[in-house]
């Protein structure tokens, strides 16, 4: 079956509903989200998966929002764990082997 295109009538609103959806879910507080992401921000992550028709209207599907849902989701934990290791809460290093960053609990 085929995933439709949908025209995006209002990005701002757009972004403030699923920012706010995907903070509830990840089990952040409405403080916490706008702490850590501006709608500007959202808008920028809906943008940049977004396609555009010939008027330069975005359009998203579900696939294009399962992306986006998964870049913000992605934005407030990864803004979250930074936090944590600047307020000394992780450890937080790089490890070689791992060609990644690990975040440890203090102990």
């Amino acid at each position: 079956m085929k995933d439709p295109l949908h025209r995006i009538k209002d990005i701002r609103k757009l972004a403030k509903h699923l920012a706010k959806t995907i903070a509830a879910d990840c089990g952040f507080t409405v403080d916490e989200l706008k702490e850590f992401m501006s709608v500007k921000n959202a808008i920028n992550i809906i943008k940049e998966h977004a396609q555009k028709d010939k008027d330069g209207e975005f359009l998203i599907n579900t696939k294009i929002l399962e992306v986006i849902c998964i870049d913000i989701s992605g934005w407030l934990l990864g803004v979250n764990l930074a936090k944590l290791a600047a307020d000394d809460k992780l450890d937080c290093y790089w490890d070689s082997k791992k060609d990644c960053m690990v975040f440890k609990k203090k102990d």
